[in-house]
């Protein structure tokens, strides 16, 4: 069981680099182009920068909640399952997946706005449907925790 929940956990990890890195390669070559001089304007820099730092902030959100559910994980390896530091984390990586789905539907809304062929819906479902699912776990963990500590006073 500990072992199915590493690799898992591993290969969670190993996605989440190479998500990190797939969407910061375009943003890389931009800087290498406006290091270069090549013909980008004040305006396009700006608008740039702007972006970058909201898709920074995007990105960190998304690192904070992987480093929670790395906690997370941790203790259930240490056999700490139904505990209530647990669903207080749960409950923290709901929150940031779905402010995270929040700053990514807006950041699509501004490219769809800035950009006449992007198709499709802007808003981030599967981020909200990500946090819900959290969030239902994180209540299913306190269900739980209830459960086992009105057992423990019975007996």
């Amino acid at each position: 069981m500990k072992r199915n929940l590493n690799t898992l956990c591993f290969v969670l990890v190993m996605l989440c680099i190479v998500a990190l890195l797939s969407n910061n390669i375009d943003a890389l070559q931009l800087c290498y182009e406006m290091g270069k001089g090549t013909a980008y304007t004040d305006a396009t820099q700006r608008s740039f920068l702007i972006k970058t730092m909201i898709r920074a902030v995007d990105m960190n959100i998304l690192l904070i909640a992987g480093i929670l559910l790395i906690i997370v994980v941790s203790k259930i390896n240490k056999g700490l399952v139904f505990v209530w530091q647990n669903i207080t984390l749960f409950r923290w990586i709901g929150y940031l997946l779905g402010i995270h789905a929040l700053v990514s539907s807006a950041i699509n809304y501004v490219e769809k706005q800035a950009s006449e062929t992007f198709e499709g819906n802007p808003f981030d479902y599967q981020g909200v449907i990500a946090a819900i699912f959290v969030l239902m776990v994180a209540e299913i963990f306190a269900i739980g925790l209830r459960m086992k500590e009105e057992q423990d006073l019975t007996v």
